[in-house]
């Protein structure tokens, strides 16, 4: 039995995340698991993320995840997020044509190689902007699966939920 069907709180990781790291919900909302060193089922004790393209106004700066908030990490990538993934299956093939489907992890996770409208093309992780992270899935034995570590309606949050609103509106925080 899932949380979620036993009426406990769900995904409630990344939002603990965001406001433990300091990260800003659209940054937290597209950091994408390479960025965490969460590849290939492994996961550090912490993680330096650089972000860039999904910055606030772009500007780059450093965020450090320390080891507490990596471990709150365990229990949504190894039973929250395979649920919320499976459940998005039948969406992400109906949309496949317009995703980023990731066929390479380059120079230890920091590029990305991949099919975006029949063209094959190579990111830089961290000049990715939000939008093209929010369509960047791989496929794996069992489906697609989203490359980003969370977004604010799958973890339930909100800016709001949060208490902070983005300025300019959704999407541009």
């Amino acid at each position: 039995m899932s949380r979620s069907e036993a009426g406990g709180p769900t995904e409630t990781a990344p939002c603990e995340l965001a406001l433990m790291t300091g990260m800003r919900i659209q940054e937290w909302s597209t950091l994408l698991l390479p960025e965490l060193g969460l590849v290939d089922g492994l996961r550090p004790a912490f993680a330096d993320v650089e972000l860039k393209a999904c910055a606030k106004f772009g500007r780059p700066r450093s965020v450090y995840v320390a080891p507490d908030p990596m471990e709150l990490l365990d229990p949504y990538l190894l039973l929250e997020r395979p649920e919320i993934v499976a459940k998005a299956q039948r969406s992400l093939r109906r949309r496949y044509r317009e995703l980023f489907v990731i066929q390479r992890l380059e120079a230890d996770g920091t590029r990305v190689r991949g099919v975006l409208d029949g063209l094959t093309i190579t990111r830089t992780i961290e000049n990715m902007k939000p939008d093209l992270r929010r369509l960047a899935v791989r496929e794996t034995g069992d489906g697609l699966d989203p490359l980003a570590c969370s977004s604010v309606r799958a973890a339930g949050c909100s800016p709001s939920r949060l208490g902070t609103r983005p300025a300019g509106g959704p999407g541009t925080g």
